[in-house]
Formats: structure tokens, C-alpha cells, sequence
């Protein structure tokens, strides 16, 4: 089951990471935003590194959530 479950969440986290990687405008809007608001916390240099730690977190959050739920096989 373990091995079910990793398989697809690869597949739907490489599904979701070409949506991100498109550009569509929530997901840079969810950047620019997370970015603005870790600016006033840890600093200007940092802030786009951390915005993008997050949005790949949420990503393989949601892999994993599609990958449980998953019925096509």
C-alpha cells in the first residue's frame, strides 16, 4: 500500500507542479503574497526562498491528499 500511495503521489505532484510552473495566477498571487508578508518578518533576502519552501510544501500536501483519494486505478 505504501508503495501505491508513493507512486501516485509523484504522479499528481508532477501534474500539480506543471500548473504551478505555468504561472497561473493564484499560485503567483499566493507567492507574492506569502512573500509580502514574510518580508515583514524575516527580511526582503530571504522572504522569496521562504515563499517558495511554502507553495512546494502546499503542493506535496495536496499530492498527498490526491494520491489517498485517488480512484482510477
Amino acid at each position: 500500500m505504501g508503495h501505491f500511495l508513493a507512486q501516485r503521489e509523484k504522479l499528481h505532484s508532477n501534474f500539480l507542479g506543471v500548473h504551478v510552473s505555468n504561472g497561473i495566477g493564484s499560485q503567483v498571487r499566493t507567492f507574492m503574497d506569502d512573500r509580502r508578508s514574510l518580508c515583514q518578518i524575516i527580511g526582503l533576502a530571504t522572504a522569496g526562498a521562504r515563499a517558495v519552501d511554502l507553495i512546494a510544501a502546499r503542493v506535496r500536501l495536496q499530492a498527498y491528499s490526491l494520491s489517498i483519494i485517488d480512484d482510477s486505478c
